[in-house]
């Protein structure tokens, strides 16, 4: 049960990290695509406009397609995401690839505590949902290393990185380097099993039982 709940919070390690990463990037897509301060704050503001929605939709979408399947889309949005803002080449491309992370970030930041409470047992669950907030709070972290590593290697004096991109493309890097979490998380959910809920939900009461 604690591998299982490990695995699934991954999904709130990515919500942090994405939520907290765009913090390195502000001032390099401000230069790059010459933002005012309404574009730039939309730039900031877009990820948390679309994860509301995303914190709507989540429970009656994990209702009917499974909390498992869930997660999955949200770590394919978290991947899509990271690589199309790495990609960006203009300001509205950044704005949509952003948006399309949020929904990643709204879904996981409710269905992954979701389906760990509904497997784990009374006695294991306050412990093993706040692995879900400690990985939130790794992955605010983890985004201002992963910034800041980053930053280090776009300054050093290197042609080799110079031609992968770092110096004034530092800021897709940053952006680009959650495409690895989230694709491990991807396949890392598939090694977990349905949630007991989604099984009542389809009249398997006794295999929910045995979960």
């Amino acid at each position: 049960m604690t591998r299982i709940a490990v695995i699934v919070a991954l999904g709130g390690f990515l919500m942090g990290f994405d939520a907290s990463v765009i913090s390195g990037v502000v001032r390099f897509v401000e230069a790059e695509f010459a933002l005012d301060a309404l574009e730039l704050g939309w730039v900031v503001a877009s990820l948390a406009l679309t994860s509301s929605f995303a914190m709507l939709v989540a429970g009656p979408v994990s209702d009917r397609i499974g909390r498992r399947a869930t997660l999955r889309i949200a770590a394919a949005l978290f991947f899509l995401s990271a690589i199309a803002s790495a990609f960006a080449p203009d300001y509205l491309s950044l704005v949509l690839a952003r948006m399309l992370g949020g929904l990643g970030v709204g879904a996981a930041l409710i269905i992954a505590p979701m389906y760990i409470a509904e497997l784990a047992p009374a006695a294991q669950r306050g412990r093993l949902v706040s692995i879900n907030q400690l990985n939130i709070v790794v992955g605010i972290s983890a985004a201002f290393f992963s910034n800041y590593l980053l930053l280090r290697l776009g300054s050093a004096p290197s042609e080799f990185l110079a031609a992968l991109g770092f110096g004034a493309g530092t800021w897709r890097w940053m952006l680009g380097v959650e495409a690895l979490p989230a694709l491990f998380y991807l396949f890392a959910l598939f090694a977990v099993p349905e949630s007991p809920r989604r099984l009542l939900l389809r009249g398997e009461p006794a295999r929910a039982r045995s979960i």
